[in-house]
């Protein structure tokens, strides 16, 4: 009985296995048929572009900023002003592309749905149902209490505001540049970006960019 129970048991675990392999595979024909025959660096159909992917991300610095690193696979494999990258199973296959007359066309012309990665990724910070990831007449009915906050008369009211800020920031790159030294862009234009917001916005002045803040900290 014991025999026949560990067979059995054997078997079962044997097809939960099989079982497993067989979905892992059609899903991975899936994704390698949305990339197949599309302009993209060199790839495999079991890794995809994964190791053609590790091979730029090893050359870049650890705090190198993930936006420059579309370009550097362009520049790496002379790739043209558009093409694919296949990391599945690490995510999804992305569409990369220069020409801005292609970005108008699935942005503004025929705007496409958002992927499910940008209501994942946002609701960290804005929960559920945020402007965002917002689509259709949801989006349209918040964004458009936001147009007068965006008006050309109202935004001119907040240029000497900003030209402060950016005087500010300019002052720090001057001083980075006269000392030669080697720093990060990123928290420099973050602490920019949030003292322009609380200043527009609520009228208050962080001053993160020459002390310490709390609320600024967090983000960086």
């Amino acid at each position: 009985m014991d025999v026949l129970s560990t067979q059995r048991l054997s078997w079962a675990i044997g097809v939960v296995v099989l079982t497993g392999l067989l979905d892992f595979w059609r899903r991975l024909h899936y994704h390698r048929s949305l990339s197949k025959n599309l302009p993209g660096p060199p790839r495999s159909y079991l890794f995809g572009h994964i190791i053609s992917m590790g091979k730029i991300v090893a050359k870049q610095p650890r705090s190198a900023a993930p936006q420059t690193y579309s370009m550097h696979v362009k520049e790496a494999y002379g790739l043209g002003e558009w093409f694919c990258l296949d990391a599945w199973p690490l995510g999804p296959v992305i569409l990369c592309t220069f020409l801005p007359e292609m970005m108008h066309e699935f942005t503004v012309k025929h705007s496409a749905l958002k992927h499910p990665a940008v209501a994942e990724f946002m609701e960290n910070f804005g929960g559920d149902g945020n402007l965002v990831s917002a689509e259709g007449a949801t989006w349209k009915k918040w964004r458009s209490a936001f147009n007068p906050g965006f008006s050309a008369s109202h935004l001119m009211t907040m240029v000497p505001a900003i030209v402060d800020q950016c005087t500010t920031f300019c002052k720090l790159m001057d001083e980075h540049a006269k000392m030669e030294d080697l720093f990060r862009m990123e928290p420099a234009t973050t602490r920019l970006t949030v003292d322009i917001i609380a200043k527009v916005v609520m009228d208050h002045d962080l001053d993160s960019q020459t002390s310490p803040n709390d609320l600024v900290d967090a983000f960086i």
